[in-house]
């Protein structure tokens, strides 16, 4: 429909119908979708300021998804037919039920290999034990917190042992999200480790210590405890573009029979050396054409 509004002639609502039949009988399954689009209090010849008139993104409330029923209604211009208000019902109570609840708890177990229980997530079960020669067998279990418990910080903690170095390893990390303008990426992170490293294959999707190494063994000729302090800044600074800062301390301790350290005695003899440490500054920018 179109209203009249300061001598021109503006669409003031707009419906769009889309139905579409998923098999060949349209009996069996279909789908339809249905849009509106209402216009209300529209305004002509206004200003308009330039932190609005040149934004690109979206301006959406941050609590728009914690809103009530009630509070939707409020805003909506056009009340509900009774299909649509069954719609979602239907969508509201679907997350109370027990199947959905179980689809639910193993997608998160499948996608990031940890379970969630309440504002905590456990694991990841693929490290639960794993085999290499230096550790023997390794066993090791993490925890962390997610967004149901804050959505702005988040803590991590993870340790492990093992049983033929008879060594306890572990981690500790505390994540916040800084404020940052239009909702752009902007986090800090500390982090403390004492745990092995493989050298040069420093792989967080799929690193060493995993169940699959109880099948094919893990030989592995580099690999060092390392007790590091980490300082990580992240920032998205406009679309496209984004900056990583890091700060380490890190302490290399030699592995005996792998990784022995010595140094000069300044009498042409080279002595054992237990450790040594290094600090390090790195700064990362990249920019990406959207």
């Amino acid at each position: 429909s179109f209203d009249l509004i300061d001598n021109h002639w503006l669409m003031t609502r707009e419906n769009l119908t889309l139905e579409a039949n998923l098999l060949k009988n349209p009996s069996k399954m279909s789908v339809r979708v249905v849009k509106t689009t209402i216009r209300n209090d529209v305004k002509t010849n206004v200003a308009m300021p330039d932190s609005i008139a040149k934004r690109k993104e979206d301006i959406i409330d941050k609590n728009a998804y914690r809103k009530n029923t009630s509070y939707i209604d409020s805003l909506r211009f056009d009340t509900l037919t009774s299909a649509e208000r069954l719609v979602y019902h239907h969508f509201d109570t679907i997350r109370h039920l027990p199947a959905y609840k179980g689809l639910k708890f193993v997608t998160t177990l499948l996608t990031t290999a940890n379970v969630r229980v309440g504002p905590l997530d456990f694991g990841q079960l693929y490290r639960v034990v794993a085999l290499n020669n230096i550790e023997g067998y390794r066993v090791r279990m993490g925890v962390h917190t997610n967004a149901d418990l804050d959505e702005k910080l988040y803590l991590g903690v993870y340790g492990a042992y093992g049983f033929k170095d008879k060594t306890w390893k572990y981690a500790v990390n505390a994540r916040y999200l800084l404020p940052s303008k239009y909702d752009r990426w902007h986090a800090i992170e500390v982090e403390y480790k004492n745990d092995m490293v493989v050298l040069g294959n420093e792989n967080t999707t799929f690193p060493y210590d995993n169940i699959f190494s109880l099948i094919t063994g893990n030989n592995l000729s580099q690999l060092m405890r390392i007790r590091q302090l980490n300082l990580y800044h992240e920032r998205d600074w406009i679309k496209g573009l984004s900056s990583n800062i890091t700060l380490s301390q890190r302490t290399f301790y030699q592995t005996p029979g792998v990784f022995n350290f010595t140094h000069p005695d300044g009498q042409g003899n080279y002595v054992n050396l237990p450790g040594f440490n290094t600090s390090e500054i790195s700064a990362d920018l990249r920019y990406c054409k959207t």
